[in-house]
């Protein structure tokens, strides 16, 4: 069938239209995805330019890793320094502690040299049969213990000190001056006599010796009847 020229331009004007159309509807579309891209475009922008200054404003790596050594190397120092000091002052009182202990030692020592203790008990004997003292000692202190029970009437001890040769004089004239004088004689040559005591007692006498000579023999005795013999003792002068 054929067209004619008024129906060929009818179906030409619609399909103009339409193409024309949709030319104007793309155009449209396109600058509504462009003014939409627009502010993403801008947030991009600015994301990408605080990052850039957040990065800026980090100090660099290497600052970091040297301030991070320079702390690690003050706290080692402060360690090192801390330790030195405690180390110091452990070893000022252990200095101190030796000294204090060693005066200390000496003069118990020097003490102890100048004191003397001698026990005696229910027999015919005294606890040591020798005693000696050093020359350095201006005086002695000698301490005499009954170790015993029995009553000094019974079995009763003293310590009489004088030159060897003058016990048996000494020891024999002791008899009779009897128990008040503790069985002690009036004697220049006795140089330290002690009380007589019994069971559970003790006593005590304080010497000179500044009359004493280092190298003589000295000896020691119990005085009460009949016990001279065989308690005895030797007590030296050491120089």
């Amino acid at each position: 069938m054929k067209l004619s020229p008024t129906k060929t331009l009818t179906l030409v004007t619609p399909l103009f239209l339409l193409v024309a159309c949709g030319s104007g509807a793309d155009d449209a579309s396109m600058a509504a995805k462009e003014a939409a891209a627009a502010p993403a475009e801008e947030m991009a922008d600015a994301t990408e330019a605080a990052a850039a200054e957040s990065m800026d404003a980090m100090p660099a790596a290497d600052d970091m890793e040297s301030a991070a050594e320079s702390m690690v190397d003050d706290m080692e120092s402060a360690a090192e320094s801390m330790a030195d000091d405690a180390a110091a002052a452990v070893e000022t009182m252990a200095e101190e502690t030796m000294s204090d202990g060693g005066a200390e030692a000496s003069s118990a020592a020097a003490g102890s040299a100048c004191e003397l203790a001698i026990e005696v008990g229910d027999a015919l004997k005294f606890s040591t049969n020798s005693l000696s003292v050093s020359s350095s000692c201006s005086e002695v202190t000698l301490t005499l213990t009954h170790t015993g029970n029995l009553p000094a009437t019974a079995m009763g001890h003293n310590w009489v000190l004088m030159p060897a040769g003058a016990v048996t004089d000494i020891a024999t004239a002791g008899m009779g001056a009897g128990a008040a004088a503790n069985y002690v004689p009036e004697d220049d040559r006795i140089v330290a006599a002690t009380n007589i005591i019994g069971g559970g007692e003790s006593t005590s006498v304080t010497f000179s010796l500044s009359d004493l000579e280092a190298g003589t023999d000295y000896a020691y005795v119990c005085t009460f009847p009949g016990h001279w013999s065989v308690m005895r003792g030797t007590f030296t002068i050491e120089s």
